[in-house]
């Protein structure tokens, strides 16, 4: 039964009412205003598009909840949640074990590389009602301990364009022989459709429902988007300067590198700034990964220094500031870099820092996206300068 609340007004019952209401959030997103709606009331395929911290983890997982009721004692994973980083599994994951603590007995498993197999192996055994796993990981798990699809009701994919960015062809191929010939619904969650996807979803989308929020090359109007000139060689400088000056007032910042080598070496050179940093790359171990986010999430360092494993998909609260010290590949990737901050109606900034050479990037994301650009002057950086001691 449906609660007059205004989730309830969108269909769930009052059990997942009350369970968003101790989540913490009393009104529904637009997203959610859609899709929520969208799924419960339709088994057809879906694909969801709204931009970065728009809400779109939660706008599946409740009308989710609400379909499957209740942990099932028949043997068959009914629900399976697909993200393209080990971060986003972790994220996802948590989110739905914070929800279903105030819901009856549902039970989830997460799969991700870099953790214990025996532990997935156990959780596996529990007969989850909900699986979150990234590609590969699954693609194990199908191929090694024959997992239990023939009860599958639903499948998720989420951050969609950053999978098919992974060229993650084969593993899609595996796991679609293992569910072949049932019916589920698929729900396919994006900031973006590009090329790639649109032909993803033309092969494996039987006529689905849209739902879209905006238009996908959209930044967040909250965004305040700052272009920084300078040369080449005194980047580094110029972000130091910018930190220095951002963080005075104990914002948080992420700054996005290329390659897990320049963020190795941009983070030793804030320590020589004495600028605390923290990094977040494909490189280090799975208990480095967690314990660094964590650190973050929790205040403890200002200043992430990451590549754009940091842009797919994560949700941490209150940042302040994105800067670009290496200009993504692609506008798209900029959007999803853009969307660390500004999320659920919060303003944010985001400080690109440009050499020439980064002109024909600027260009792109102009035609992109429409933008208007905002340049700070050569001699706002001049005037900062001797505000920063270099320890060699």
């Amino acid at each position: 039964m449906s609660s007059n609340s205004p989730f309830g007004k969108l269909g769930l019952n009052s059990h997942i009412c009350h369970a968003v209401k101790k989540f913490g959030i009393e009104l529904p997103s637009p997203i959610q205003r859609k899709l929520i709606p969208a799924i419960l009331n339709s088994d057809k395929n879906i694909i969801a598009t709204a931009r970065t911290g728009s809400g779109k983890t939660l706008a599946y997982l409740l009308p989710i909840l609400h379909k499957l009721e209740a942990h099932s004692t028949i043997v068959g994973i009914r629900a399976l949640i697909i993200c393209p980083t080990r971060e986003l599994v972790l994220q996802v994951s948590g989110v739905l074990k914070k929800l279903i603590s105030f819901l009856s007995d549902f039970r989830i498993c997460h799969l991700v590389g870099g953790m214990s197999l025996s532990k997935e192996f156990e959780h596996l055994l529990i007969n989850p009602d909900i699986v979150i796993g990234t590609p590969g990981r699954l693609n194990y798990h199908i191929t090694n301990t024959k997992i239990e699809f023939s009860r599958l009701e639903y499948l998720i994919l989420d951050e969609a364009d950053l999978l098919v960015d992974l060229n993650l062809e084969y593993e899609f191929n595996e796991l679609s022989k293992s569910l072949k010939g049932l019916s589920i619904q698929r729900i396919l969650v994006s900031a973006t459709i590009p090329q790639k996807l649109l032909e993803f979803i033309k092969t494996e989308f039987d006529d689905p429902i849209c739902v879209q929020l905006d238009e996908s090359k959209r930044l967040n109007p909250n965004l305040s988007m700052n272009f920084v000139f300078t040369t080449e060689s005194n980047k580094i400088t110029c972000l130091a300067i910018w930190l220095k000056h951002l963080l005075s007032s104990k914002e948080q910042a992420i700054v996005f590198c290329s390659t897990s080598h320049a963020v190795t070496f941009i983070g030793e050179m804030l320590s020589q700034f004495k600028i605390s940093n923290i990094l977040l790359t494909g490189t280090l171990t799975q208990k480095e990964r967690t314990e660094n986010l964590q650190s973050f999430r929790n205040k403890e360092i200002s200043v992430l220094v990451g590549t754009d494993l940091v842009a797919r998909g994560l949700d941490i609260p209150n940042i302040a500031y994105v800067i670009n010290f290496s200009m993504p590949s692609s506008p798209r990737l900029f959007i999803h870099r853009a969307g660390r901050t500004a999320r659920k109606n919060e303003t944010g900034t985001v400080i690109s820092i440009l050499d020439y050479g980064d002109m024909c990037y600027l260009f792109d994301l102009s035609v992109y996206c429409g933008l208007g650009f905002e340049f700070f002057k050569e001699e706002y950086l001049d005037s900062q300068k001797n505000s920063i001691s270099f320890q060699a």
